[in-house]
């Protein structure tokens, strides 16, 4: 994943700040180090969740974004909570961003969603549709006790895609961000004392409700089925008590997921400081018209069907019409698949 390669349309990469993005890093504003990182990696929307108690500095953070030509999305918690997120949207996916949306819903805390919509710039009627892409951009809750907010949150998330994809049927979704949820023992973490494969983690209920409820697949697991993968490490006195998990994760509709272009890695080493891992996807969504040729996601099809007609109507020129024509399309059937 260290190099984007000329057909990819959108690469989406989520990190976790563990709340740096307020703060300098020798010389250079933490965010300004983490931009152009970014943009070293060809990154065209960047998901950063728990920036810090940034509230106070938000218009100097979006200062930096502009100055690095790049547009920032900044939806921070009350004064002094380090919650929240920011996206990062580079200058050729700025140019197609349509709207923002804050998720709201009854007992949900308004700084762990946004949704992005973009819309591919082009002509109505064409024999393709136009590319639009909906991001949410999530931070999951980690506290047990927050249990109430947990399910008022993915409760709201599955109530705006299912509103999205509704009013938009041929539209993509993709969600990205700190899920802080992992579901299997085995393979979404590095616990060494794991008692059977099929072992579930304490709060891998997040991610079956996921799976269950909205129409999003986890990029990793489908690409990577049995690859064992974690994006936070813990580190000092909890690398002796806690277990490595997947937490920060990538997921999408089927005509993403399902797509031969599309690719994910997590990074095995950066130097942003913290104890996560940047998670980092490669999209056939080409909004911003930057790939050479990528494949659509949705591809108009035109069907033929035979249709029988009552026995009582059936006229003896109906039946060698029939037959020639079943006989053609198994054919041209058979010469697809040989090809």
């Amino acid at each position: 994943m260290s190099k984007k390669g000329d057909r990819v349309g959108c690469r989406v990469v989520t990190f976790n700040a563990q709340g740096q993005c307020g703060n300098m890093s020798g010389d250079t504003p933490y965010l300004e180090k983490l931009i152009q990182q970014m943009q070293k990696l060809k990154a065209d929307i960047v998901v950063i969740n728990e920036p810090g108690a940034v509230r106070k500095i938000t218009p100097q953070l979006r200062g930096i974004a502009e100055r690095n030509q790049c547009t920032a999305v900044i939806r921070t918690g009350e004064e002094g909570t380090t919650e929240g997120t920011i996206v990062i949207l580079t200058q050729a996916w700025r140019m197609v961003h349509e709207s923002t949306q804050v998720i709201n819903g009854k007992g949900l805390n308004t700084t762990r969603a946004i949704q992005l919509i973009f819309k591919e710039v082009g002509k109505q009627g064409r024999i393709t549709p136009l590319n639009k892409l909906a991001v949410y951009a999530v931070y999951g809750y980690a506290n047990k006790g927050k249990r109430a907010e947990s399910k008022a949150l993915w409760n709201a998330v599955k109530e705006s895609i299912g509103k999205w994809r509704k009013q938009h049927p041929l539209s993509s979704t993709v969600l990205a961000g700190d899920l802080n949820a992992a579901k299997w023992s085995s393979i979404d973490t590095d616990r060494p004392d794991i008692e059977h494969e099929q072992q579930l983690e304490k709060d891998a209920e997040t991610i079956i409700w996921i799976e269950k409820n909205t129409p999003l697949r986890d990029l990793y697991r489908e690409k990577f089925p049995h690859q064992r993968g974690v994006t936070r490490t813990p580190q000092k006195g909890k690398a002796l008590t806690d277990a490595a998990r997947r937490l920060d994760q990538i997921w999408a509709t089927k005509e993403i997921a399902n797509h031969p272009a599309t690719k994910i890695g997590i990074a095995t080493s950066h130097d942003l400081g913290g104890d996560h891992m940047p998670v980092v996807a490669d999209l056939p969504i080409d909004c911003a018209g930057q790939a050479e040729g990528t494949t659509p996601t949705w591809t108009p099809t035109t069907t033929k069907k035979l249709q029988l007609k009552p026995e009582e109507e059936v006229e003896p020129s109906d039946t060698v019409d029939y037959s020639m024509k079943f006989r053609w399309m198994y054919i041209a059937n058979m010469v697809t698949t040989e090809n």
